[in-house]
């Protein structure tokens, strides 16, 4: 899996079983996914 920041600065890949995704549904992420919420997780 790839990603990367809202603003492009940062980007990761992540290879191999990914651990628990959560879903946020602060004012933050709602507001800029334009959705009910954010999926997430976290890794080390």
């Amino acid at each position: 899996m790839t990603g990367e920041c809202l603003c492009g600065e940062v980007k990761f890949e992540i290879d191999g079983k990914l651990p628990n995704l959560y879903q946020c549904h602060c004012s933050l992420c709602r507001k800029t996914t334009g959705s009910t919420a954010n999926a997430a997780t976290f890794v080390s």
